[in-house]
């Protein structure tokens, strides 16, 4: 009978520890692949700014050397197999400030973002009248890709 019983208990502690190995290389996996491997909001933040430094209405308007104005404010949601991420945050160049507003998109199973849109709102400035500078606008494909 002890031997049967420290068999049982061997192999209950077997299954435990496993299961907590498990469980950590689970843990550790979804915080290192969100820490390294998925564009995060401030990861497309820093690309959206590169991408409009160098946009001559928005160098006309804001002027060079922009930087983003604290941490953007973002929204995270998924539609079917969509991933899509929303997000609002300010730029200031030599000439004066905007707001960047943008949403992204890519499949929940990889791939990296595509914009739906990204405009530039600058506010007004002496006699400039505010203005939206479009950058991209692709949510007629959107509308296309549903009829299909």
């Amino acid at each position: 009978m002890p031997i049967r019983f420290a068999v049982s208990f061997h192999v209950f502690s077997d299954a435990s520890c496993y299961s907590g190995d498990t469980t950590a290389g689970t843990l550790l996996y979804t915080v290192g692949s969100e820490l390294f491997f998925t564009e995060n909001a401030e990861s497309v933040q820093k690309q959206t700014l590169r991408d409009i430094e160098n946009h001559p209405e928005v160098i006309e308007r804001l002027g060079t050397g922009l930087t983003a104005l604290g941490a953007p404010t973002h929204a995270e949601y998924k539609v079917e197999d969509m991933l899509y991420l929303r997000m609002k945050f300010l730029v200031h160049g030599a000439s004066g400030q905007g707001t960047v507003q943008l949403e992204v998109k890519k499949k929940q199973s990889g791939g990296k973002f595509r914009f739906r849109y990204l405009f530039v709102d600058v506010a007004a400035q002496g006699l400039a009248p505010s203005r939206r500078i479009v950058l991209e606008d692709n949510r007629a494909d959107d509308a296309n890709d549903r009829k299909v």
